[in-house]
């Protein structure tokens, strides 16, 4: 199928064609030649034209006949009329009849060249816009209709994909019947919770459409239990694929590390996250240090999180710009300052919190999305413990092993522990302990793959994720048949306890480093984590294999 762009040159000078056709088809377009009028209007109506070139004297007579033909048919066309008569009143002729641009004969090359390839490139962006004013158009036809099943749609996504706690209080107030902010919390298979405001560029159901791709696959990635920064950059690719470039997400991601005791907090173009210690004094705030998703390159997200324990922190407060911009109270636009000392002063629901700020909005009509959410981390770590409550039911679950090896191409397989974990599923183990077992298995085997099999540098990941996930994508398409990793798992029933063996083909580690304050070492946090919630932890050097029991 040709798709080269045609131009209809309407010229009688059978040399000039030749020089023309020649200037054109070195810049791939397709060009149509013809010597009078009555061929000309005949294509015309035969094909779609980008751009026609046409001689001012042809062949059946003067071309002004033509020129008016077009003008009524389509007066978007460009029109570049060639002549040696530059007299005043046919330029005047040609122009009043659409004519965008003239070219004087003989013809300059170079010039000839630049301003044909420009009419042809901005006739291109114009039929572009014009495409997509039809298709909007189309879009807002019957409009009621349709922003009713938008409204179904944009809901049952939101209630299907978005847990909700005990401990997190949340409030928001859209410009319109859809919002462009929205409050998503999921927890992770190995029992963190992942929290995320987003805020989209916009208001309404634009605003809206652009936060739908986020809702699914935050949820997607938290269940499968991927790990923040790739979660990140997983974000930031799906929303340059069904987004338009010119529409971003700002957002604020939190991941409570039910295990370790901490929180992790990364600022991405919107306000600052305020921390309150266990007293409801502030203790500090978390600006803004990235760009929000959608703006930036994978290769150029920045994916270090802020980290705090929560020894000391026991609040926190979110929320969307809406709440804080052009806000004036008593004839003064507020400072974000101001706004924020006022919040962490007073303990009011997130739903009062919007509403006395949207009543300080600089114009009711015009404001911004608003959102405010207040979490209590205390609470939520209630909350999460109750949802992972042990079951007296496993002691008759009976005894389990499974043991597999993956070798070679296979070992790049993702759902290598998600296999393990769907299969004891089926069991009745408490969503606690399998939340450990899911952690537990996760770091060995990818500390397995990555530090022994592929021998990746230790400190990498943290370092730069984009390159590390470059190094272990090339590593695994490259990995030699006789690698492997081998997994055993097994349930002893009267025990009540499980046992989990990794092993792989690489040339094992030093236990001592583990013992070090440098927890950037080899397995790092990964390990350290391990053996603080497990029951015991062995690694045998001879075999390079990773014990750990699980209670």
């Amino acid at each position: 199928m040709n798709n080269r762009k045609k131009v209809l040159l309407v010229e009688d000078s059978f040399p000039t064609q030749s020089l023309i056709k020649n200037i054109l088809s070195s810049h791939d377009l397709e060009v149509i030649a013809v010597a009078s009028n009555k061929k000309a209007k005949q294509l015309v109506d035969e094909y779609d034209f980008h751009l026609i070139i046409l001689d001012v004297n042809l062949e059946d007579g003067p071309s002004q006949s033509f020129m008016e033909y077009i003008h009524n048919k389509n007066n978007r066309l460009p029109v570049v009329v060639l002549t040696a008569d530059l007299e005043n009143r046919i330029i005047s002729d040609f122009y009043e009849l659409g004519a965008k641009d003239f070219l004087h004969k003989p013809i300059n090359v170079y010039l000839f060249s630049r301003k044909i390839i420009s009419a042809v490139e901005s006739y291109s962006v114009e039929l572009e816009e014009l495409r997509k004013t039809v298709l909007l158009e189309r879009i807002m036809h019957d409009k009621d209709q349709e922003e009713a099943l938008a409204f179904y749609v944009y809901d049952h996504i939101i209630k299907q994909n978005i847990q909700e706690l005990v401990g997190i209080e949340h409030a928001s107030l859209s410009h319109g019947k859809f919002c462009g902010d929205i409050l998503m919390q999921v927890v992770k298979p190995n029992g963190n919770l992942m929290i995320m405001l987003a805020d989209a560029t916009g208001h309404g159901m634009a605003a809206a459409l652009t936060i739908y791709p986020m809702v699914t696959t935050f949820t997607a990635l938290v269940n499968k239990g991927f790990s923040t920064a790739a979660i990140l950059l997983e974000l930031n690719k799906k929303h340059a694929q069904t987004v338009p470039h010119n529409r971003f997400i700002s957002c604020i991601m939190i991941e409570i590390l039910y295990q370790e005791n901490e929180i992790s907090i990364w600022n991405a173009g919107m306000p600052d996250v305020l921390l309150m210690d266990k007293s409801h004094q502030p203790l500090t705030r978390v600006k803004s240090k990235n760009m929000a998703l959608g703006i930036l390159s994978n290769d150029t997200v920045k994916t270090k999180f802020d980290r705090f324990s929560l020894d000391e922190v026991g609040f926190a407060m979110l929320m969307s710009d809406g709440v804080i911009e052009n806000k004036i109270s008593d004839g003064k636009l507020l400072s974000f300052q101001e706004i924020y000392q006022d919040l962490e002063s007073s303990r009011m629901h997130p739903l009062d919190i919007i509403n006395k700020y949207h009543a300080l909005s600089e114009s009711i009509d015009d404001a911004d999305d608003m959102s405010f959410s207040y979490v209590d981390f205390c609470k939520v770590k209630e909350s999460l413990s109750n949802l992972v409550q042990q079951d007296d039911s496993i002691k008759d679950i009976g005894n389990i092993e499974l043991c597999s090896t993956f070798q070679g191409k296979s070992l790049a397989n993702e759902e290598i522990v998600s296999s393990f974990i769907t299969m004891l599923e089926t069991y009745s183990f408490s969503a606690d302990f399998l939340q450990k077992v899911f952690l537990v298995l996760t770091e060995l085997v990818s500390n397995a793959i990555d530090h022994g099999v592929l021998s990746l540098s230790s400190g990498l990941k943290e370092k730069d994720f984009c390159v590390y996930l470059d190094q272990r994508s090339e590593g695994l398409r490259n990995v030699l048949d006789d690698e492997f990793i081998e997994i055993t798992i097994k349930w002893v029933s009267k025990d009540m306890r499980m046992m989990v063996d990794v092993k792989d083909s690489g040339s094992g580690y030093d236990l001592s480093a583990l013992d070090s304050d440098d927890t950037a070492g080899l397995h790092g946090r990964g390990i350290k984590l391990i053996r603080k919630i497990s029951e015991s932890f062995y690694y045998d050097k001879t075999e390079n294999k990773t014990t750990v029991l699980i209670a």
